[in-house]
């Protein structure tokens, strides 16, 4: 029996305060991790009750904009636990020192200028962890 491939994900990670007039379109392309502000929070809610109708609108939001390499590492390495990503698309930051140092680490070799960030890709999405 052949095994399967792991499965590879896009995942955008928005770190802009207000992405209200744009969240409904990314998330019908991917997974979003967005920042948590009153703004975006009212964006969420509003992509949540889509996802009644649309199951593949997955919304997540978190505090606190990743800034030390450790901060990235722990936000990729949390949003990595629910989505195994292979592409990270992330909106309303530039490629840091400390993002790419932790992209490294986390297996990203690719990376590339967006017109709202960056992109960061690996070939394969890290190995399942284990409890």
């Amino acid at each position: 029996m052949l095994a399967c491939p792991p499965a590879m994900s896009r995942v955008a990670l928005v770190l802009v305060p207000d992405f209200r007039d744009s969240l409904k379109k990314l998330a019908f392309r991917m997974p979003v991790w967005i920042i948590e502000t009153p703004e975006n929070r009212l964006a969420a809610q509003e992509a949540w009750h889509m996802a009644e109708e649309w199951p593949q609108i997955d919304v997540t939001v978190f505090n606190g904009v990743p800034n030390k390499r450790e901060e990235w590492a722990s936000q990729i390495g949390l949003i990595d636990l629910h989505a195994r990503i292979t592409t990270l698309e992330v909106i309303g930051s530039e490629m840091t020192l400390p993002a790419r140092a932790a992209l490294t680490e986390l297996g990203f070799d690719r990376f590339e200028t967006t017109r709202e960030g960056f992109r960061a890709k690996r070939l394969t999405a890290s190995p399942a962890r284990r409890a």
